[in-house]
Parts: C-alpha cells; sequence; structure tokens
C-alpha cells in the first residue's frame, strides 16, 4: 500500500514539473497568438494552462454556434509506445472527429456531453482513442482583433479499457471562420 502511494505522488510531482508555468502576465493571446493559431504548425511541448482561459482585460465575446471538423492526427508521446496498436487500432492517432457546440453567455456547451464521440471519417488506420467533449468558455482579447477566443475540456477514452486522459483544446472564431484546434 505504502508504495502504490509513493509511486502516486511521484506522477503528481512529474506532471507537475514537467508542465509549463505562465507568467502573471501571459494571456492566451501572448502564449497562443492568432498567427500561431491559424497556422497547421504544432506545438513544440505542451501550452500553459493560461492558454486556455479568459485573461485579465479579456471582454465578452460574440455567441458561437457551429461544427468543428477535427482531422484525424497524431499524437506525440514521451516515451514513445512500446505497442501502439492495440486490436487493430493505433494509439498514436487522435481520432478525426466532428463536434458540435453552441453556447450559453460565455459557456461554450457540446451538443455531444457525457458521450463518447467516435471516428467520424474514414481513415488508413482507425485511432485507439475516442473522445468526449466537454464544457468550455468564450472571450475576446483585444490582442487578437476581429477574432474571438473559444476553449474547453476534452477528454481521450477507450472503449475497451477503462482509462482516460484529460486536456484542454481552444480555437478561434469569427462569423464563418474557425482557426486550428
Amino acid at each position: 500500500m505504502k508504495k502504490r502511494s509513493m509511486a502516486a505522488r511521484v506522477l503528481v510531482l512529474l506532471a507537475l514539473v514537467t508542465w509549463p508555468l505562465a507568467n502573471a502576465a501571459d494571456t492566451a493571446a501572448t502564449l497562443l497568438p492568432v498567427k500561431a493559431m491559424r497556422a497547421a504548425a504544432v506545438a513544440p511541448a505542451p501550452v500553459a494552462n493560461a492558454a486556455f482561459a479568459p485573461g485579465a482585460g479579456s471582454t465578452p465575446a460574440p455567441a458561437f454556434t457551429g461544427v468543428l471538423s477535427i482531422p484525424q492526427s497524431p499524437l506525440a508521446t514521451l516515451p514513445a509506445l512500446i505497442k501502439p496498436m492495440q486490436d487493430g487500432r493505433d494509439a498514436r492517432l487522435f481520432p478525426g472527429v466532428t463536434l458540435e457546440f453552441f453556447t450559453l453567455g460565455d459557456i461554450l456547451v457540446p451538443v455531444q456531453r457525457g458521450e463518447m464521440v467516435r471516428e467520424t471519417g474514414p481513415a488508413a488506420a482507425p485511432s485507439y482513442w475516442r473522445v468526449i467533449p466537454q464544457f468550455g468558455r468564450i472571450w475576446h482579447e483585444k490582442a487578437d482583433g476581429p477574432w474571438s477566443r473559444a476553449a474547453f475540456a476534452i477528454m481521450l477514452v477507450n472503449d475497451t479499457e477503462n482509462h482516460a486522459h484529460q486536456g484542454l483544446a481552444t480555437f478561434l472564431y469569427r462569423e464563418g471562420q474557425v482557426s486550428q484546434l
């Protein structure tokens, strides 16, 4: 029993030590500027949590109602997975999914809340993962010009094993357009 709780403390400590810390002045607009959000480039490391929440000086954003079509994408893992293929599905792939959202005030609400969303498009290799989108927020930052921000929690889950990985996602939007996720 003692070994278990010690291992848990070590895992938490490692997560805290390796997660990037934001400066008090950092906002979503400085951590993930519009130019970076509109590019197809992948960030070289995890982004500080401050990039996923309204900062000081943020203002209300216009309502959002829309569908996000997220293509299947490679996932980076450290260390590399020893056995990435499980039952013919690849654990190194984020599933291609379609998620619908609407807002109530500044709350971003997923239409498919509380349920696992399976891959929605054909893929060369199916992903091992499903996703569960969760509630989020919308806001506007002056530095973003005409764009507004949205962020939400998203959970990667597997439908055959009892485990989940929690994450955060963000995107920019303006009338008729959405940035990269």
